[in-house]
């Protein structure tokens, strides 16, 4: 029915669809479905890390200081940026009741 040449082909044609397709359409689908939720996990570990906190906190202190000793012209800038980069980041996180409240002041509730 099939001579050696023909069934070398089938072999390799399977093989080709084991070890070459199959995976290239594994890739697809593991970075357009579970990659994503993969890397939205990462990234709710990183805005709950405690470095992640702690360097926003440092910031956002340095931002007080500025706003401290800068004119009312200044004042309003630094407080947009603030506003702008402290946006999604939660208050409650923040351990000093000070910076807590500026922050709470500086978005207005």
């Amino acid at each position: 029915m099939y001579n050696d040449n023909e069934s070398w082909i089938w072999v390799m044609g399977v093989l080709i669809i084991v070890f070459i397709v199959i995976p290239i359409f594994g890739m697809f689908f593991y970075d357009g479905f579970l990659g994503k939720a993969y890397n939205e996990i990462r990234h709710e570990n990183y805005i709950n890390s405690t470095a992640h906190i702690e360097g926003m906190t440092d910031d956002l202190a340095k931002y007080k200081y500025e706003y401290d000793t800068a004119s009312e012209g200044e004042k309003t800038i630094i407080a947009a940026t603030i506003r702008q980069r402290f946006a999604e980041f939660d208050e409650t996180k923040i351990e000093s009741v000070n910076l807590r409240n500026f922050l709470m002041n500086i978005r207005g509730y």
